[in-house]
């Protein structure tokens, strides 16, 4: 599927808070999309971020809950098409389950980076 997430230049400056704007590039299915994220909510156990272009809308959502002597994080992700693309959205299903595994993988690639 070759998907990629790559986050380019802040929208705003100075402290990441809510309101906070920033532009993502993926690729996804040998297309590159640019989507235009805000950060919606943000708390000590959850964040929620918007990004929006002409064609869909993806709601991400992180929920931190202790585990342990660590933390168990939920990744949730929504995407509604919209106008034409939203004909293709019941295709493109599996794809999105592909995304969603590849996109788990990274993010615990991450924290375990820390």
């Amino acid at each position: 599927m070759g998907s990629r997430h790559q986050v380019l230049h802040p929208g705003d400056s100075g402290p990441v808070q809510v309101g906070t704007t920033w532009h993502n590039v993926s690729e996804f299915k040998g297309h590159e999309t640019e989507l235009a994220y805000r950060l919606e909510e943000l708390s000590p156990n959850h964040i929620k971020f918007v990004g929006e272009n002409k064609g869909a809308t993806s709601i991400d959502e992180m929920t931190f809950a202790a585990a342990g002597s660590g933390t168990s994080i939920t990744y949730h992700s929504h995407v509604e098409f919209h106008g034409v693309a939203k004909l293709a959205g019941p295709f493109l299903q599996g794809e999105f389950k592909e995304l969603g595994v590849t996109t788990e993988r990274q993010i615990t690639e991450a924290i375990n980076a820390l």
